[in-house]
């Protein structure tokens, strides 16, 4: 695992706990609670969409080594929502870009969010929060991925492709996380794909309950662990 994907990962889980501690106005916070506090909706729901989980990231970003681009929200862009800088001999290098995702988006929009990423030629990372899951409902978003990053095994280049997908459900406070890495030495594009997104967990007695799932991180909020070899 390189630095960068490190990092990744490491924002990913604190920005995941972060998330779970979240409070809203009419709430009195935790000790772990972040500074940001949540609107209470007129119906008393509280929702959390892709704009508190990007500012959360923003500020675990500024205790780390990177500069940091936030792209205009609510605008259709070819760049990401967020984009990560080094600073390479004197002048700032784009070393990865970030996308948002809140709740079952539609096709397309994973398609064009999907595209950014792999256009790109660096790494990305897909955050994508859930408020709850029931029992199908990663294998949808999983699907529409895989149908989206499908669109790409005709047009492959020299450099890989590498995405740090990461999945947080709000309610169960679970998370799981893994590293999208092709390269052509990897053999068919499609088949790497279709094998991605290996994951299958159900929902019992109130926890997550993982049954099959091969490389994954998962981050709950006692117990963590790697679903690997």
């Amino acid at each position: 695992m390189n630095k960068l994907i490190h990092d990744l990962l490491e924002i990913n889980r604190r920005l995941s706990f972060e998330l779970w501690h979240i409070t809203n106005i009419n709430k009195k916070p935790s000790g772990l609670s972040p500074r940001m506090l949540l609107p209470t909706q007129v119906s008393g729901d509280v929702r959390v969409g892709e704009y508190e989980p990007m500012i959360l990231y923003c500020g675990l970003l500024n205790g780390l080594n990177y500069f940091y681009l936030i792209e205009n929200p609510g605008e259709m862009s070819a760049t990401s929502d967020l984009n990560l800088y080094e600073v390479r001999n004197g002048s700032f290098s784009k070393v990865a870009g970030i996308e948002f995702k809140a709740h079952n988006p539609g096709k397309e929009i994973i398609r064009q969010d999907i595209q950014k990423l792999v256009r790109d030629q660096i790494t990305g990372n897909w955050f994508h929060i859930l408020e709850d899951i029931d029992h199908d409902t990663l294998a949808d978003i999983f699907a529409k991925l895989t149908g989206s990053l499908r669109t790409h095994s005709d047009n492959l280049g020299d450099d890989p492709i590498s995405i740090l997908f990461c999945f947080c459900i709000l309610e169960r406070k679970w998370t799981c996380v893994k590293h999208f890495f092709y390269d052509r030495s990897r053999g068919d594009f499609n088949m790497y794909v279709d094998n991605f997104f290996d994951l299958d967990c159900h929902v019992e007695s109130n926890h997550i309950v993982v049954s099959k799932g091969l490389d994954w991180y998962i981050f709950q909020l006692y117990t963590e662990g790697f679903l690997g070899h």
